[in-house]
Order: C-alpha cells, then structure tokens, then sequence
C-alpha cells in the first residue's frame, strides 16, 4: 500500500466512523478491516496524481471542519430521501455547474461499466446494490446514486483528472468498476472474481 492511499485510509476512516446517522452508529463503522478491503480496492484502479489530489481534498476538508463521508450520504439523500433531503441541503456545500458537468460524464460511464459486470457475473451483481437510480428508496441506494453523491465531494481538480482516467481506461477496452470488483474479491481470499461468481 502506498503512502498517498494510507493517508487516505487514514483520513477516510476517521470521518467514516464518526459520520451520525439517524439511529446511532452503525455497525459497519466499528469494522476497519472491512472498510479497509472495500476502499483499497475501490481506489486500486486510480493513478497517483488522482490519489494525490484527493488526498488534498481530504485534508483540506478536515482543516476547515468538513467531513466529506458525511456529505457523501447526505447527497445520495437526493434521490433516496427527497424529502428529508431539503431539510438538510442548505447544510450541504453548494455544487457548482461546472461540478455537475464533471461529475455526469463519469457517473453515465460507471453505470455502463456496471452493466456490464452485471451481464457478465450476474450471480455476484445480483447480491450488489442495484445499478440504475430509478431503483433508490429510502432503504435502498443504487450504484449510480452511490458513485454520484461521493463524487460531488471530490474538488473540480480530481474529477478532472478522473476524467482523464476513465477516458484512458475507455481506450484501453478496460472496465473499472471490474477491475475494482476483481481487487475486492482478491483481498477477501477467493482466487479471482469468476471463482467468487461460482462460489454462489
């Protein structure tokens, strides 16, 4: 593990554990082990410079008081929980034309991606979350949910670089949201992703 993502492990964990939510502390924020596992392999994909500006991204929001894992399930609220949604937006960091512009191009290409995991190991996808946000509920958070509200926490320089990323990954006939699939069946013991498919 390099040094850029352990700081952000550290740094990720720290806020993820002291999120509130609504009826206490949840059970997942008092595992790191399996924090640890699901954020390694979701960042094993990104090159340095887009781990490096996060990293930056990070650490100013701790410096001015943010909590950045806070805001991430608070913007997903828009589409899982409108109602409660207004009640706390006001308290949200404002996004910017240009954020949503950077960030709906790389959300559109995530939900393709995951398409096509799901066509190819429909076993596994079938116990994920869903894909599509027509799917959200109050109970339930899509993928496409999920990836947007945490990348309107990202600053305007790391969607751009991801933006760079994606687009390579695109060229090179790679699928990233398998590939961090893949990592994260690795981590948790199996052999690769089609033996964690066959072993349901």
């Amino acid at each position: 593990m390099s040094d850029t993502l352990k700081a952000i492990l550290d740094i990720e964990w720290e806020m993820f554990s002291t999120t509130q939510n609504e009826g206490g502390t949840a059970p997942c924020q008092q595992d790191r082990p399996q924090f640890t596992v699901m954020r390694t392999a979701q960042f094993s994909g990104w090159d340095e410079a887009s781990l490096k500006s996060y990293l930056d991204d990070l650490r100013a929001a701790r410096a001015s008081g943010r909590n950045l894992m806070t805001e991430k399930y608070a913007y997903m609220m828009e589409s899982t929980s409108p109602k409660e949604y207004e009640k706390i937006k006001h308290l949200l960091p404002a996004v910017s034309a240009e954020k949503e512009a950077l960030v709906a191009p790389l959300v559109e290409q995530t939900v393709k991606w995951a398409e096509e995991y799901r066509r190819s190991y429909p076993k596994l996808a079938g116990r994920g979350r869903p894909i599509r946000r027509s799917s959200d509920s109050p109970w339930v958070t899509s993928a496409e949910t999920y990836h947007r509200g945490e990348m309107l926490t990202y600053s305007e320089n790391t969607l751009r670089l991801l933006g760079a990323l994606y687009k390579e990954r695109v060229t090179q006939g790679r699928n990233l949201y398998i590939d961090i699939l893949r990592e994260t069946a690795l981590l948790m013991g199996y052999r690769s992703l089609e033996d964690a498919e066959n072993s349901i």
